[in-house]
């Protein structure tokens, strides 16, 4: 019985100590999350108060524009 606390109180140790060094944990890639999108960050924003929900909703439909492009004529192949 004690051996099977003291593999459980070393094992604990090299945990503690892997999660204090910042070193990855098993099975993950050791990637940085990616960055917020602009949309996510000015959710955030909105979320904690720092703009009004009328920035928040003229700032959102500017990036949608954004993101949609110029709205024009096609540029496909003409048909014969």
């Amino acid at each position: 019985m004690s051996s099977l606390l003291l593999l459980v109180l070393v094992a604990a140790v090299v945990v503690a100590v892997l999660r204090w060094t910042g070193h990855p944990a098993a099975g993950t890639t050791g990637h940085s999350p990616a960055p917020p999108t602009p949309l996510e960050i000015l959710a955030q924003r909105f979320a904690r108060g720092e703009i009004d929900e009328a920035a928040y909703r003229r700032a959102t439909a500017a990036l949608r524009e954004q993101d949609a492009g110029p709205v024009g004529p096609s540029k496909g192949p003409s048909a014969p």
